[in-house]
């Protein structure tokens, strides 16, 4: 499907509060038979969509395809939120009744209203979150105040409301995403730097991590979608490539190789060369 053709059908719109405080089946892993769309308008806390958690505060959003699992994070404050429930077609409009998420355990494939893969708008096919999507917060009222006045041409105003807020929250995902992966190169290319200069050192996720400032999982994980390689591959592979030079180049002993090269001992070099090499 293409952005340009979808005629969203929006099945409920509501302002409510979420709260840990109140204990109900909304804090268990759930997933629901159509696209849901959060506005964050007050209070913190995160959210788990499928293996990621995203924080939650005033401003941001998250939307998502139906089918997706995602899970609630709270403290006892809560948050505000606008929520929306709808489809990307109008093919089921006659399910007018909203659908309550469903726990992942008791939800079938067979539940997902309709299965949407875009062509042009690839990120709208995972989950999408924008730390600030404040631009919108004014129509996403709109779309609430016509949802529930219900006035003539309703749907037809909602849709091509909600058509409105999902391509401006495209624009800003796609933008977002193109700075974010611009920032995450420029890291991973002063870590390669790094590892070039230093790769004599005692380096691990955690020193690499530290030295810029970065969570080790978070600075492996963009290090692996900008090479391909984990931080740590990469690291053994850097220095068993000049090992390997050495070996071949000169005639230093095979000691001072391992620790020019950085290997904390010669059964830890010898454990990886054999890897490396086979």
């Amino acid at each position: 499907m293409l952005i340009g053709n979808i005629e969203p059908f929006t099945r409920q719109v509501i302002i409510s509060n979420l709260s840990s405080r109140v204990k109900n089946d909304v804090y268990k892993e759930l997933r629901t038979s159509d696209c849901r769309l959060f506005y964050i308008l007050n209070g913190n806390g995160s959210i788990k969509i499928e293996d990621t958690v995203y924080p939650l505060h005033q401003g941001c959003a998250i939307l998502f395809k139906s089918g997706t699992r995602y899970v609630w994070q709270l403290d006892e404050k809560g948050i505000s939120a606008l929520f929306v429930n709808f489809d990307y077609t109008m093919n089921f409009s006659s399910h007018t009744a909203s659908f309550h998420p469903v726990h992942s355990e008791n939800f079938s494939e067979e539940d997902i209203l309709e299965i949407i893969n875009f062509e042009d708008a690839k990120i709208l096919n995972t989950p999408v979150y924008i730390k600030n999507a404040t631009s919108v917060e004014a129509n996403l009222r709109l779309l609430a105040s016509e949802y529930y006045l219900k006035n003539n041409y309703s749907q037809e105003y909602l849709s091509s409301c909600l058509k409105f807020i999902l391509i401006t929250l495209l624009k800003t995902a796609e933008l977002t995403e193109t700075a974010e992966k611009k920032k995450n190169y420029e890291t991973v290319r002063k870590v390669i730097q790094y590892i070039e200069n230093n790769y004599h050192l005692d380096l691990t996720n955690e020193t690499i991590g530290e030295y810029f400032h970065f969570n080790p999982s978070y600075l492996n994980r963009i290090f692996k979608e900008n090479t391909g390689d984990t931080l740590h591959n990469f690291l053994v592979r850097y220095r068993m490539n000049l090992a390997m030079d050495l070996l071949h180049t000169t005639n230093l002993p095979i000691n001072t190789i391992v620790s020019n090269v950085g290997f904390s001992d010669i059964p830890h070099f010898i454990k990886s060369f054999k890897k490396f090499t086979g």
